[in-house]
């Protein structure tokens, strides 16, 4: 029975997740955690700008570029943005201001680097060097996460030999106790 359960209980999670409200909670969290959420910022600038300077470099126009990029992005909230600025650019509006609208997913350096880009006509080539950097960033952060994490896991095997050691000699002791 415990196993069944622990079975049900894993099978509507996975199925709660690939539902648009679970996504965007889970994504949500992801932004919010404390050691998640710069990685989970560094992940998404590092995509957006490989993608959109990928897509700008090989001549797809550039709200085309917008929207191909927002699809391929893995968090919810990236998305969204970028469809909303897919939106407004059209209409005559710049990237800059509209990405400066979202400052919990766009760091000011990307914010900056494409207006820059857009002033001086060189847009792909500086989301290449935004993207390099922030995949350089990415690679330290997730070897940092390994020794961040390593003392987390040590208390938590101490933690689970413990209760072991305790639950085994709990009986023993009130056995000997009785004799």
């Amino acid at each position: 029975p415990i196993l069944g359960s622990l079975a049900a209980i894993v099978a509507g999670f996975l199925k709660w997740k690939s539902t648009r409200p679970g996504k965007r909670t889970l994504d949500w969290l992801m932004l919010k955690l404390p050691i998640f959420s710069k990685l989970t910022r560094q992940i998404n600038s590092a995509r957006f700008a490989r993608t959109f300077s990928s897509l700008l470099s090989s001549g797809v126009s550039l709200l085309d570029a917008l929207e191909i990029t927002g699809r391929t992005m893995p968090n919810i909230y990236y998305q969204d943005a970028l469809d909303y600025i897919g939106k407004v650019v059209p209409k005559g509006e710049k990237m800059q201001p509209n990405l400066q609208k979202y400052p919990s997913l766009f760091p000011p350096l990307i914010t900056q680097m494409v207006g820059v880009g857009e002033e001086s006509g060189a847009l792909s080539e500086i989301l290449v060097h935004l993207a390099n950097f922030y995949e350089e960033e990415v690679d330290t952060a997730t070897k940092n996460l390994g020794s961040l994490l390593e003392p987390i896991l040590l208390i938590f095997i101490g933690a689970a030999v413990g209760f072991f050691v305790i639950s085994m000699l709990t009986p023993m002791f009130s056995v000997y106790g009785n004799i």
